[in-house]
């Protein structure tokens, strides 16, 4: 079945680091949920005049969402 081998080919270029996750157990969601949060207030902001400003929103934002997901751990 072409599918199972797609599968395998996958799990085997990715072995490594499938390994170093279940080793050490880090990964980098935070970062990567960050640099979403990141693109979704930047498309909201799309409309500020000064780069400045969408700079802030942008900061703003994901340092309330990234502290607010501490606060949950």
């Amino acid at each position: 079945m072409p599918e199972v081998w797609q599968v395998a080919t996958i799990i085997d270029r990715w072995r490594l680091k499938i390994e170093a996750f279940i080793g050490t157990g880090h990964h980098n969601a935070m970062s990567e949920g960050i640099n979403r949060m990141i693109k979704l207030v930047v498309r909201a902001a799309f409309g500020f005049h000064k780069a400045e400003c969408q700079r802030l929103r942008t900061r703003c934002d994901t340092i309330r969402r990234a502290h607010g997901h501490l606060r949950r751990l």
